[in-house]
């Protein structure tokens, strides 16, 4: 059984436009084994993965729906199973609307039929 890789949109675009990639278990050992060789076989992919060594802090990896920097981050076991998902991070400032999406709602206001209110 292998190792389920999806990734996001953008990701995807880099991995000549899959969006899910499979591995096979001895080569994705831990979370950190899995890209490794996911960027080995999308070198242009493995370019934004990276950043001086350490895995972009702009991207953030869930394995089996858990955020593994909630487990052990790139030490983190992967099974024959599992699911690795990539995403890009959100990012967003003070008076920046939430998800920072052009059309999203700010903090502070919640949606109605027809716009947007106040609370």
């Amino acid at each position: 059984m292998s190792v389920r890789i999806e990734l996001a949109h953008v990701l995807a675009e880099l991995a000549d436009g899959h969006d899910v990639v499979t591995l096979e278990p001895a080569t994705a050992g831990t979370v950190g084994a899995a890209l490794r060789s996911l960027g080995a076989r999308y070198p242009r992919l493995d370019a934004l993965l990276w950043r001086g060594g350490a895995f972009n802090d702009q991207l953030v990896a869930f394995l089996n729906r858990e955020n593994v920097r909630h487990l052990q981050a790139l030490e983190t076991p992967v099974r024959p199973g599992d699911t690795l998902m990539l995403i890009t991070a959100v990012e967003g400032g003070q008076g920046a609307p939430c998800g920072s999406a052009r059309g999203a709602l700010r903090v502070g206001e919640r949606a109605t039929g027809g716009g947007r209110t106040r609370r």
